[in-house]
């Protein structure tokens, strides 16, 4: 299950994510310079992380420098987890224990010895209240209330021991065992086979004994076993640079190193990047086709390339309309399918989202995984108008029916006369960001097929509480998947044990069938298979209603002969190849 405090930083992340590849803005920070590195180095654009340790990074960004630093377990190569830090994989019959065993020889960037132990601590660091000594948190636990956590532990829910680590009954994960240094066995408390893509999540690479006898030292300067290692600390000002690391555990990278340049406006960054500055950059709106003639359209979904330079493409991320079916008028899955016909969600991304967003035509973006379209998500407003009309009509049948069989019963009986139909419904969003105008522009659409939306916004933790108490009608959420593959993001989505498919109160027997097996079937192309079959039953029922996805833009230079985007919008920074 995720907890309130991972939704409130995924909120907030989901929604900052939408204008990365816009005109973001972030505080901080100076205007990247690559005349003090090699030339073997490589010069890219990012804005200010709120942090580089995995246990505080809140937001893409420091994701992008977590990437380079640490090896996690696993790698989604081509929509499937493969070893990584990991040399192997095994997954027992019901699906709920695995057992990790580590590349012999691997070392931290210090070249102390990687061991299961340090995978450990590296996840139960993240379970952990943080020590914060803010007037806030202090506060905040004057109260009653807990420490702030990491955003990142939710990650490990399905793991046993979850419950008990996170709400402070225990002092380790009991799931987790370590028979030997090679050896990393994981309990979990319920069939999950595709427990092996959720820890390719960098934020669950391992940590050494440091992180937690050195916590400061090791936030400005962690201490990883990926690709690139830092080269001096960072304390929140000035760019990241990375050297790289020959012993990473799935090969070096082809650059020395990598200058992370830090900047605020991508507008300015992209000036910079035409001087010649940068070589790896975002690319803002107003210049979209600036890019692309200049530097040649990629035909390879996220790969950059010598006369291909420019990438463009949807993320695997989602905002979409959670609809609590336990409730009208969204007990009704006919209402819900005529909502999501009504709302034009090319007008969305391009009114409101200033094109930092794709239309969303099912739950699982295509850069994750090939899937079948929901018909529903295709704006066909004649459509949405025949199936309000046709609720209206069977509610007019359904009176007379009533009426009649009243009647036949008792000639004396007072007439019965059924409460017209009432469609209109409050569309919920998180204040702040640019949900509220996603809202706004939702109750436009919606208007026009004569039906009134009202839009109200709550704070994010109040949000959290609406929903897991199921008092929304309809609410406005974002979600970045664990991992970029088809059954993760339907696990995350749909599954019944996961929050998120609880926020629905949607039940049935086809498709809880279908993802019990999808969490038992350990094969993964069978299991995408599994996850497919979900979709199609989900796609009927709309428990959701996705609208968008965010969307990247990023542009290289000559000097890049090859460099790939990953499905979260991330550089892959370690298969950069200059010319």
């Amino acid at each position: 299950m995720i907890d309130r405090r991972a939704f409130l930083g995924a909120a907030a992340c989901g929604v900052m994510g939408l204008g990365l590849s816009g005109c973001s803005q972030v505080e901080g920070g100076d205007a990247g310079s690559s005349d003090d590195v090699p030339p073997s180095w490589v010069t890219c654009r990012i804005g200010k992380p709120s942090a580089i340790d995995p246990l505080l990074v809140s937001d893409r960004f420091g994701l992008q420098v977590l990437h380079a630093l640490f090896c996690p377990l696993t790698r989604i190569v081509d929509g499937v987890a493969t070893p990584a830090a990991a040399r192997s994989i095994t997954v027992s019959d019901d699906a709920r224990t695995f057992t990790f065993s580590l590349v012999e020889g691997a070392t931290f960037h210090n070249g102390e010895s990687v061991t299961a132990s340090c995978f450990k601590r590296a996840w139960e660091r993240l379970l952990k209240p943080m020590s914060d000594d803010t007037d806030e948190d202090r506060t905040h636990k004057e109260n009653g209330g807990e420490g702030p956590r990491s955003r990142w532990g939710s990650l490990l829910s399905a793991i046993d021991g979850y419950d008990a680590l996170s709400g402070g009954r225990a002092s380790e994960l009991v799931g987790l065992r370590c028979p030997d240094d090679l050896t990393l066995t994981v309990s979990l408390t319920e069939p999950h086979a595709a427990f092996a893509s959720i820890v390719s999540h960098p934020a669950l690479g391992p940590v050494p004994a440091s992180a937690e006898d050195y916590p400061v030292m090791f936030s400005e300067q962690p201490m990883g076993n990926g690709p690139f290692m830092l080269d001096r600390p960072w304390k929140g000002k000035g760019d990241i640079r990375l050297t790289r690391f020959d012993e990473c555990a799935y090969g070096a990278s082809l650059v020395d190193g990598v200058l992370l340049a830090i900047h605020d406006d991508t507008v300015a960054a992209y000036n910079h990047f035409q001087a010649g500055v940068l070589d790896i950059c975002d690319v803002p709106v107003d210049q979209l086709k600036d890019a692309e003639d200049a530097r040649g359209i990629s035909s390879s979904v996220g790969t950059m390339k010598p006369g291909e330079r420019f990438v463009q493409g949807p993320e695997a991320g989602l905002t979409y309309m959670v609809c609590n079916t336990r409730v009208a008028p969204f007990d009704n899955a006919v209402f819900r399918r005529a909502i999501s016909c009504g709302i034009d969600r090319e007008a969305l991304c391009k009114k409101v989202l200033n094109y930092s967003a794709a239309p969303a035509m099912s739950p699982v973006a295509p850069c994750v995984g090939e899937t079948v379209s929901w018909e529903a998500c295709a704006f066909d407003a004649d459509r949405a108008l025949e199936l309000i009309e046709g609720l209206s009509a069977q509610e007019r049948e359904d009176e007379a029916q009533q009426t009649m069989g009243s009647a036949e019963e008792s000639k004396d009986a007072p007439e019965m006369t059924a409460e017209p139909l009432n469609l209109d419904f409050t569309l919920t969003y998180r204040e702040g960001g640019v949900q509220g105008r996603i809202a706004d522009q939702i109750a436009s659409d919606l208007s026009d097929l004569g039906l009134t939306v009202k839009t109200a916004a709550l704070a994010a933790e109040d949000l959290a509480e609406s929903l897991d108490k199921g008092d929304c009608a309809c609410c406005l959420v974002t979600f970045d998947p664990a991992a970029a593959t088809i059954d993760t993001v339907v696990s995350q989505l749909l599954g019944t044990t996961s929050e998120r498919g609880s926020w629905a109160g949607y039940e049935d027997d086809a498709l809880t069938a279908a993802l019990t097996t999808m969490a038992e079937e350990r094969d993964a192309t069978e299991r995408t298979e599994r996850a497919r079959e979900a979709l199609v039953l989900a796609s009927e029922a709309m428990p959701m209603i996705p609208l968008v996805h965010p969307a990247y833009a990023k542009v290289a230079s000559d000097r890049v002969q090859m460099a790939n985007v990953l499905p979260n919008g991330l550089v892959d920074l370690g298969s950069v190849e200059l010319v």
